[in-house]
This record gives C-alpha cells, sequence and structure tokens, in this order.
C-alpha cells in the first residue's frame, strides 16, 4: 500500500460529515479521481467529492482533511486528473460553512479550507506558466480568491491580463480583476 493510501487511512473520515452523512466515500473517491485514465472517467470521480464534501458552495467537515490529498493531486499528477483537482480546490476555497457545520460549532470551517487551499499559493502562482489553458484558467481563479496580498494578486491579474496566450485566461484576469478592486 502505497504512503497516500496509508495516509489517507489515517483521517477518521466516520467522525466527519459529507452532504449525504458520514464521510466514509471520500477516501475512495480521492483513489478513484487520482487513479483516473481519461478526462471522462475523472469528472466523474470529481462529482463524487463535489457532490459531497462541497454541494452548491456549502462545505462539510470532510472538505478539510480532504484538502491536503486534493493539493498533492493537483501537485503531482497529469493534466487531467490536476485541472479537476483545481477544479475542486476552487469550490472548496470559495465554499460557505453548511448550515448542519454551523448547528455543530464548526462556524470557521470555511476560513479553515480557504486558508488550507491557500498553503498551494506558490504552485498555483507556477502554474500560470502551464501549457495548458485549462490549468492556467483554474490557477488564476484560485489565486483570485485566496491571496491575501491585494498588491501581488493585482500586479498578477494585470501580468496575466497582458501576458497570456490565451483570450479566455486575459479576460478571467481582467474580470477577477474588476470585482477584486
Amino acid at each position: 500500500m502505497s504512503r497516500w493510501h496509508k495516509e489517507l487511512d489515517r483521517v477518521e473520515w466516520t467522525a466527519l460529515r459529507v452532504s449525504h452523512g458520514p464521510a466514509t466515500s471520500v477516501p475512495e473517491a480521492l483513489i478513484s479521481l487520482r487513479e483516473s485514465p481519461s478526462i471522462d472517467v475523472g469528472w466523474t470521480e470529481y462529482w463524487k467529492l463535489d457532490n459531497s464534501i462541497v454541494i452548491q458552495g456549502n462545505l462539510f467537515s470532510a472538505a478539510e482533511p480532504a484538502i491536503p490529498f486534493i493539493l498533492e493531486l493537483a501537485i503531482d499528477h497529469e493534466d487531467h486528473v490536476r485541472m479537476l483537482a483545481l477544479e475542486l480546490l476552487i469550490q472548496v476555497g470559495g465554499g460557505m460553512t453548511h448550515a448542519i457545520e454551523l448547528e455543530q460549532g464548526n462556524d470557521d470551517l470555511h476560513v479553515r479550507c480557504r486558508e488550507a487551499v491557500g498553503k498551494g499559493l506558490a504552485f498555483f502562482y507556477a502554474l500560470l506558466e502551464s501549457p495548458s489553458e485549462e490549468v492556467r484558467d483554474r490557477a488564476v481563479e484560485i489565486i483570485g480568491l485566496i491571496e491575501n496580498d491585494t498588491a501581488r494578486k493585482a500586479w498578477t491579474m494585470q501580468w496575466v491580463a497582458t501576458n497570456d496566450p490565451s483570450e479566455k485566461t486575459r479576460d478571467l484576469a481582467v474580470q477577477i480583476a474588476r470585482e477584486s478592486f
């Protein structure tokens, strides 16, 4: 069994919540996303996570311990897995705490998730140089969500808006800059 699998086993998923109850399905969904051979299979696995740890922008307690694994998928995998992991990080980094979590006293779950995603900030900046437009788009979006250094965020969005080879990515950077400043 790999280090990654053993580390997944260290998390007490049964004590955590997802949209449909205990978070026992999260490890298998993470493994399946990690091992997905194609973007089509990957999207199926993505939705298993997107509809459980976060649903319609609402975070459940299993989101926070899942973030380091999702970050690892973004860092060390093929572009289709990376892109899907980045999409999940956008969802959890921009989510709000679900009412069930608020009732359980987990008021700052969204803050902790945002901070956990922020641990990958240097990596997200590096992804601005990716040859994949989809990866760059998601990196821009994550930086827009989690970068607290407003001067750096403004400079980065300006740089992307004038230098990215994709009009779509340039437009996204302009949009984020308008919404942020």
